[in-house]
């Protein structure tokens, strides 16, 4: 996604706020341990909508992000929990992130 497309998403998300429920932001620290976590630097488009949004869905459409600092038990919409979890259960290779 291009960040114009990723403006015009965002541009979206407030036009229909009620169909969205999100987290909310996150913070560098807990980004950064995320990263660390998966072993990956998440893009500059990705680290912006975990600083805004964290994790939620849009209508029915669920978007992965970080939700706490506890990585192993967490659940669904937590991206990097689940990223954990399907490396160990079916080998996903570790340059990807389920968003």
């Amino acid at each position: 996604m291009s960040w114009s497309n990723y403006e015009r998403a965002l541009i979206l998300l407030e036009q229909n706020k009620e169909e969205c429920d999100f987290v909310g932001e996150r913070s560098e620290l807990l980004i950064d341990k995320a990263e660390k976590e998966l072993g990956i630097k998440f893009s500059k488009m990705y680290r912006h909508f975990l600083n805004s949004f964290g994790a939620g869905n849009f209508g029915s459409q669920e978007i992965y992000g970080v939700l706490q600092d506890d990585f192993e038990n967490s659940s669904v919409p937590d991206a990097i929990w689940y990223t954990l979890t399907e490396r160990k259960e079916t080998g996903l290779p570790d340059k990807f992130l389920i968003i």
